[in-house]
């Protein structure tokens, strides 16, 4: 991935269950200093940030991709490309 991908919202360049982490503890109003690019974690293209994408980034970072989950966050143009 690239810092643009959705779902990356600690910007290390990949969605994984870290981001998700943080993911949940924004929406959560918990304290979440990673919780650095908040563009790029709508996950679901709803224009929502929330649990639900938490959970489709971790289930596709263990390899179960839901239909859902695709590049629908601000930060990503045409194919998820910024």
């Amino acid at each position: 991935g690239d810092a643009c991908q959705c779902g990356d919202v600690t910007t290390d360049g990949v969605a994984d269950s870290f981001d998700a982490e943080w993911i949940k503890r924004e929406s959560l109003g918990l304290p979440a200093p990673l919780f650095l690019e908040p563009d790029n974690c709508d996950v679901t293209g709803d224009a929502v940030c929330n649990g639900i994408d938490a959970i489709l980034i971790r289930h596709a970072a263990v390899g179960t991709v839901s239909p859902a989950f695709g590049q629908h966050c601000p930060n990503a143009t045409g194919a998820g490309e910024k």
